[in-house]
């Protein structure tokens, strides 16, 4: 079973995905990259500009 720590990077990730896809964009990191982009920011490595750059630079705006 899940740890509620993991539980909340789990939703965090998953509301942003949500987010970037109501908005029109596709999101191309592979579950290793996000998975470690989470890991990364429950180390306190990877700070909110750091985690902008990583969903900016994984984000590709949806051409329908």
């Amino acid at each position: 079973m899940a740890s509620a720590r993991d539980g909340n990077k789990q939703v965090a990730l998953a509301s942003a995905l949500v987010f970037l896809d109501l908005n029109g964009f596709d999101f191309d990191a592979t579950e290793d990259e996000a998975y470690e982009a989470m890991m990364s920011v429950a180390r306190s490595e990877l700070q909110k500009p750091g985690l902008t750059r990583f969903f900016v630079g994984h984000s590709r705006l949806r051409l329908e």
